[in-house]
């Protein structure tokens, strides 16, 4: 049954992200550039995961190497709860910081990586933020603290 709830919240997602692109299609010249660009990536990457949800249905189902006391809907809570930690993080210490943090934790405890692989992701991210912010001449909300 789960198999069938993500392959209908991937074929969701694809109906969103080819709406948002016809939808796109109406702005001005200007003005449709990035939200089509984004619908064009999100329409492919999404078809791409529907595809692949379609061949994973068509494989017998193995016995899961997971926790087997930890149902789908447990984990979504558990990212639910990572994702909105790093909300109240940001609103609290600030985006950089909190973005680092955030990252540390969660690639370290949750996705087990190795603390190189860490570094090198906290690395780019805060990078792709700053380039971010210069090219578009971004100013982020301060936070609680100020910073």
């Amino acid at each position: 049954m789960y198999r069938y709830l993500s392959l209908g919240f991937g074929i969701f997602i694809l109906l969103l992200f080819v709406t948002t692109g016809i939808a796109g299609l109406g702005f001005q010249r200007l003005a449709m550039y990035y939200p089509v660009t984004v619908s064009l990536i999100g329409t492919l990457l999404s078809l791409i995961y529907v595809i692949q949800q379609v061949n994973q249905l068509r494989k017998p189902v193995e016995a899961s190497r997971e926790d087997p006391d930890m149902l789908p809907f447990d984990k979504a809570f558990v990212y639910l709860a990572w994702f909105i930690g790093y909300i109240l993080l940001i609103s609290v210490v600030g985006l950089m910081v909190s973005t680092a943090c955030y990252l540390g934790v969660f690639l370290y405890f949750q996705a087990k990586m190795r603390w190189w692989g860490v570094l090198i992701s906290i690395a780019s991210a805060l990078l792709v933020l700053n380039l971010i912010s210069q090219v578009m001449n971004l100013y982020w909300p301060r936070s609680l603290l100020g910073w």
